[in-house]
């Protein structure tokens, strides 16, 4: 995948959460600051219901949805980068290995019934009879909303990249991926307030889960690059 723009949004990230840490240092924690003393009566005064303190919490609720977009944008451009790779090598049906031809197979019947099923098999038996270059399209690839360790680990095995990790590991990237997920899907769909987003963690927990997921994608991007080297996709070496 394109490596400048995923560590230019680590770094967006990065930033993001230690300008919150500073403004909770500024406004919650040195209360004799003066420069926290004047924020806060700047803020205090934008409306009636809030307070100062209150732009913490909505500010931690944004961290997590750049985080759920970080992961969701990585692992869609490395299958990006694994379909436009495969559709490079100008690959036939019979290249590609069981995993792939099922892909194949499932983008070209899916939401087909009927009449429409028996013409996109006719179609494909031709296209595999007459050796036709394969053309995977990133737009049969559906991740919207559901990027959490089991969705992840379940396409990466579809597209023969298997997950493994340290069982100490696995449990950590699989409650943080799932909280990571839910608590963006509650904000986004209105579920539940900024403010409340994220109650019950904390500043430093958000910084945590920030850096365990950029290792994680670090570790997706690895094992993407790695089945492009061997071909993983392919069953000609």
């Amino acid at each position: 995948m394109e490596l400048d723009k995923f560590n230019t949004r680590v770094s967006e990230l990065r930033f993001y959460i230690r300008t919150l840490i500073k403004l909770n240092k500024i406004i919650n924690i040195e209360t004799d600051n003066k420069y926290g003393d004047y924020l806060r009566k700047q803020l205090n005064n934008l409306e009636k219901k809030h307070y100062a303190s209150d732009i913490i919490p909505i500010l931690r609720s944004n961290a997590f949805m750049m985080m759920y977009n970080l992961i969701e944008d990585t692992i869609r451009s490395l299958i990006t980068q694994v379909y436009r790779q495969i559709n490079m090598e100008d690959l036939t049906y019979e290249d590609l290995n069981q995993n792939y031809q099922k892909l194949i197979r499932q983008y070209r019947f899916k939401g087909s019934s009927g009449d429409k099923i028996k013409r996109e098999s006719a179609e494909l038996i031709d296209d595999i009879l007459n050796k036709q270059k394969v053309n995977l399209d990133i737009k049969s690839f559906s991740l919207s909303g559901n990027a959490d360790y089991k969705n992840i680990e379940r396409i990466f095995e579809k597209h023969s990249m298997k997950i493994k990790f340290a069982e100490k590991n696995y449990n950590k990237y699989h409650t943080e991926l799932y909280k990571i997920k839910n608590t963006r899907n509650s904000l986004a769909h209105g579920n539940t307030s900024f403010i409340d987003g994220t109650r019950g963690i904390s500043i430093e927990d958000t910084e945590k889960y920030a850096e365990d997921i950029v290792k994680f994608l670090r570790y997706m991007i690895r094992k993407t690059d790695k089945l492009i080297k061997k071909r993983g996709y392919s069953v000609i070496k």
